[in-house]
C-alpha cells in the first residue's frame, strides 16, 4: 500500500498524485477530481518558479493540494476498506507534531553529512508518525492538516489550546520562527506556568543539544536579537503594513521569553533518537499513553 504520509513529508507530490490518479482509476471514482489536482499543482509550481505568489501564499496553496489528496485517499481507502480493518481510535485527545520541516532551499552552506544526518531525522520523526496513525492516535500535523484558506499563524495558535504536542527539539527548530511560535502559544495558553505546559509537552531533543552552557545561550539569543531588529527596522519602514507589524511583534515576543523556553527545555528530560526508535517506539508510546490518561 502506498504510504501519501510519507510522500508528502519528502515533497513527493508529484508521486503522490500519480499514485492518487492510478487508484482513482482503479476504483472508477473521482478520477476527474485528481487530473484537477494535478493541474492545479502543476500551475502552483510555475507561479512559484516565476516569483507570483509570496511565500505564504505558496505554503498555503500547496497545503490545499495535501488536504485534498489526503480526504480523497481517505475516501477511496474507505470505499474498499472493512469495519474490521479500521483501528480504534486511541483517544479524544489530539496529539500534535511540532517539528522544523525541512526546506530544500536551506540546505545552502550544509556539508553533505549534514545534510543527510537532517534528512534521516525527518525519516524517524515521519516514521513515528505513521506508527502512530496505525495504532489509531489522532495526529495533527501542517504538512497533512493545513486546509486551505487557514491562517498559519491561527494553525500555530491552535496547537498551543490543544492536547498532547510532541516537540521535535533540533538547531533549526530553536532558530526557526513558526516553531517556536508554537511552543510559545502552548506556554502563553497554560498562562506560563512550568508545569502546566510540561504536562502538555513530550520533548524529544534530535541532536542532543544542550541549553545551559553559557555558549548556547548567547548564540541563540544572538541570533534572535539580530532576528528582532530586522523586523524592527523593516516595522518602522513600513508603519501600515499590519503583516509585517504582525512578525515583528511576534519575533518580539519569542525574543522576551527565549531564555526562560530554553531554560525549560534544559532542565527536562528529553528522549533522544536511541529512546525514541527502540522497540518500535514502544516507550514513547507508553510516555503518550500516560500523558494522554492525565488529560482525560
Amino acid at each position: 500500500m502506498i504510504d501519501y504520509h510519507k510522500l508528502i513529508s519528502e515533497n513527493r507530490i508529484d508521486e503522490a498524485l500519480t499514485s492518487l490518479l492510478d487508484l482513482a482509476n482503479e476504483k472508477g471514482q473521482l478520477t476527474q477530481a485528481v487530473s484537477k489536482l494535478q493541474r492545479d499543482y502543476t500551475e502552483l509550481k510555475t507561479n512559484q518558479i516565476l516569483g507570483i505568489l509570496s511565500r505564504e501564499q505558496i505554503r498555503v496553496e500547496s497545503a490545499q493540494v495535501i488536504n485534498s489528496i489526503m480526504q480523497t485517499y481517505e475516501f477511496l481507502y474507505k470505499e474498499t476498506t472493512s469495519p474490521k480493518d479500521i483501528k480504534t481510535q486511541k483517544s479524544k485527545h489530539k496529539i500534535y507534531f511540532s517539528y522544523s520541516w525541512k526546506d530544500d532551499k536551506e540546505r545552502e552552506g550544509f556539508s553533505p553529512e549534514e545534510i543527510e544526518n537532517r534528512k534521516n531525522l525527518e525519516i524517524v520523526v515521519d516514521k513515528l508518525y505513521n506508527d502512530l496513525e496505525r495504532d489509531g492516535y489522532q495526529l495533527v500535523r501542517d504538512k497533512v492538516d493545513l486546509a486551505y484558506g487557514e491562517s498559519i499563524l491561527e494553525f500555530m495558535k491552535d496547537m498551543g489550546e490543544g492536547g498532547l504536542i510532541l516537540v521535535f527539539i533540533s538547531d533549526k527548530y530553536v532558530r526557526s520562527d513558526y516553531s517556536m511560535f508554537e511552543l510559545f502559544e502552548i506556554a502563553r495558553n497554560n498562562k506560563w506556568e512550568e508545569e502546566l505546559v510540561r504536562s502538555r509537552i513530550l520533548p524529544i531533543n534530535l541532536e542532543n543539544l544542550r541549553f545551559n552552557t553559557p555558549q548556547s545561550m548567547r548564540k541563540y539569543l544572538t541570533h534572535w536579537k539580530a532576528l528582532e531588529k530586522e523586523w524592527e527596522e523593516l516595522y518602522i519602514e513600513n508603519l501600515t503594513a499590519l503583516g509585517i507589524r504582525r512578525n515583528y511583534e511576534k519575533v518580539a515576543n519569542i525574543k522576551g521569553k527565549l531564555t526562560t523556553l530554553l531554560d525549560w527545555l534544559s532542565d527536562w528530560n528529553s528522549m533522544t533518537i536511541p529512546l525514541l526508535s527502540e522497540e518500535n517506539f514502544q516507550k514513547v508510546k507508553e510516555t503518550i499513553d500516560k500523558r494522554l490518561k492525565i488529560l482525560d
